[in-house]
């Protein structure tokens, strides 16, 4: 009797995971259709769907696959600084912002492995303030589990699109993942590296997730450069000091623009668009064509220009230049206000 109800038992066991199974199965099979198909973020993108922090991950869907020469990730201070259409006016690398407001290095490194499966970077730019990105480890292990869904199943990233798509349609545009952003709101602080030996340590799931996207982009033969963008609000030389060992230990290129930010240009009465947190559109320029001038010097980067598939980028050009003299002195979350968009 009890060999039997054993065996029964175990009958029962395998059919319930034979079922298990099977849900599992047809589940996947329904998100990824949907991800293909109702939810494909790049068409929801170009219909000015998608304006939330995961516009540009769907933007970058919509390039023509392996067309990307250097790929920018970042949180908020990387997307503020990388404007690829100065860059390419100046020496025809494609470049693009795929940073995210607020991103860190968990999240970070799967965008990276999303976007490595469409693109073929040579370089990959990283903005190193997000390794300072005040968030709680709990809510960074629960994003570790999320990410990998959201990069099989799409849609599971862009399933709250229709937040936008009943509202007045924004007016935003997007240049190569670079929003224009005109307001000068001057720094007045001062000098604030001041030499010290401390080093402000950093998390250290943040550091296995940094690793490992470097270990990522390095099997893909994309090299990785961390660079940290001006600003005196989120900087200091005790940061400096930190992700310049780090920079050591990995072996990669390490470029801290605020060690003389003037030597660059940099004016902090005029290129800062909130006291120095971020930067405006001016000094995104600045900003960008000393990365390019650094990168075109140290690496083999193709001039684009002139050459067939790459009309975008040359008709790109005179729409930037006239979107940065229209948004003088405002932004796109000061515009669409007033007609009830909401700004993730």
């Amino acid at each position: 009797m009890r060999d039997s109800d054993g065996k029964g038992r175990e009958r029962i066991g395998a059919a319930s995971l034979v079922r298990i199974a099977v849900f599992a199965a047809l589940l996947g099979v329904i998100l990824y259709v949907l991800s293909v198909t109702v939810f494909d973020g790049a068409s929801w993108f170009k219909r000015g769907w998608i304006i939330n922090r995961n516009a540009r991950v769907a933007a970058i869907e919509a390039e023509p696959e392996n067309t990307i020469d250097v790929l920018a990730l970042g949180n908020s201070l990387g997307v503020s600084a990388i404007c690829p259409p100065e860059m390419w006016d100046r020496y025809g690398i494609t470049v693009f912002n795929c940073g995210q407001d607020g991103a860190n290095p968990v999240e970070t490194c799967a965008v990276a492995e999303r976007i490595l499966t469409m693109q073929k970077p040579k370089i990959c730019l990283i903005e190193t303030d997000m390794l300072y990105q005040g968030n709680k480890d709990m809510m960074l292990r629960q994003v570790a589990l999320k990410m990998p869904f959201q990069n099989a199943f799409p849609m599971i990233r862009y399933h709250n699109v229709w937040m936008t798509a009943v509202q007045v349609h924004p007016f935003r545009t997007y240049f190569k993942g670079y929003l224009v952003n005109g307001v000068t709101d001057a720094y007045t602080g001062g000098a604030y590296y001041e030499p010290t030996q401390e080093r402000e340590e950093i998390k250290p799931i943040y550091l296995y997730y940094l690793r490992k996207m470097i270990r990522v982009l390095r099997s893909r033969g994309v090299v990785p450069v961390l660079y940290s963008a001006p600003s005196p609000g989120n900087y200091s030389m005790a940061r400096h000091n930190r992700i310049s060992d780090l920079a050591a230990e990995e072996d990669v290129l390490y470029y801290d623009m605020n060690e003389d930010p003037e030597a660059i240009g940099i004016n902090w009465q005029e290129d800062t668009r909130d006291g120095g947190m971020h930067l405006n559109v001016r000094g995104a320029a600045k900003v960008s064509l000393d990365l390019a001038d650094l990168l075109t010097s140290r690496y083999a980067l193709e001039d684009h220009r002139g050459q067939a598939g790459y009309e975008d980028w040359e008709n790109m050009i005179p729409i930037y230049r006239q979107t940065a003299d229209e948004m003088s002195g405002t932004c796109y979350t000061e515009l669409e206000e007033p007609f009830g968009i909401i700004n993730w």
